[in-house]
């Protein structure tokens, strides 16, 4: 079985055809985060505008129906509001740091729910567990975590780096990136468990991607997707094997990157382009 699942991935990897779709701009504004809902049909995203405020949105991936969620200015809580990141608990809820609290949102009954007190620290990535009970959640230098039904919060790397990207497999692991404060050190990939367990996997990725800076996990175990200097691959840990994806546009590296939860679409953003989401069908 485990045979007949690298040979799958393996055909995966040299089959696929790339289809680079008209990118989703906001105007004026940028994009401090986005995610997938775990069917696959909506995203979350955050936007910082012009005028200083920010904001949660739904887009309708089928329809394109976009619908605002919360809405606050950076007078108010800026450092946990304005920056906090954004994910899905559920396919119907979201979840964010508002008024220096982790809270749910039911885009149903448009009710919010408190889950556990943040700490003094500002929050910028958000990621929620696929079966929506952990989250985990990261200031500049410091990866922390917490059940969903309790609070009981635990943390990792303080201060050992700038945390630069967070995503989270099926199971539940953390896989994150970190770049130390020497300019000269490069990025590192780390699997946290989110209670006690590290592990620093860059060796895995050394001789596949050079330089890598962002990693998603995807459906299949030992695969994964890495941005690093020379562009974006899609890696297959059991034969060390790998597909370009995507080209660096000079020094236009990605900035974010998130995979649908089916492993057939890649949605990112790169420096340059911070108010666009581009979608790639894999």
């Amino acid at each position: 079985m485990k045979a007949l699942k690298t040979t799958l991935c393996v055909l995966f990897l040299f089959t696929t055809t790339l289809m680079a779709q008209t990118p989703f701009t906001v105007k004026s504004n940028v994009i401090i985060d986005f995610n997938i809902s775990h069917d696959g049909k909506m995203m979350v995203y955050k936007q910082l505008s012009s005028d200083a405020t920010s904001t949660v949105f739904i887009k309708d991936l089928e329809t394109g129906r976009v619908t605002p969620i919360y809405k606050n200015s950076l007078k108010d809580y800026s450092e946990f509001d304005a920056s906090s990141g954004v994910d899905f608990l559920s396919d119907n809820v979201i979840v964010f740091g508002k008024e220096k609290n982790m809270v749910s949102f039911n885009l149903t009954d448009r009710k919010y729910k408190n889950l556990f007190r943040l700490p003094d620290d500002v929050i910028f990535s958000v990621k929620a567990s696929a079966d929506g009970k952990r989250v985990y959640f990261s200031s500049d230098e410091t990866m922390y975590s917490s059940p969903t039904e309790r609070s009981s919060i635990t943390k990792t790397n303080e201060k050992r780096g700038i945390i630069i990207s967070i995503d989270i497999d099926p199971k539940g692991n953390a896989y994150y990136t970190i770049c130390k404060k020497a300019s000269n050190d490069k990025c590192h990939i780390l699997c946290y468990d989110g209670l006690n367990k590290e592990e620093d996997i860059t060796y895995k990725f050394d001789n596949i991607v050079t330089d890598p800076y962002l990693i998603e996990s995807t459906p299949d175990k030992d695969c994964f997707i890495v941005a690093g200097k020379n562009g974006v691959f899609k890696v297959d840990l059991t034969n060390t094997k790998s597909v370009k994806l995507i080209t660096n546009e000079g020094e236009n590296r990605l900035n974010k990157m998130r995979l649908s939860p089916d492993g057939k679409t890649l949605y990112y953003q790169t420096i340059k382009d911070k108010n666009k989401i581009i979608t790639l069908s894999l």
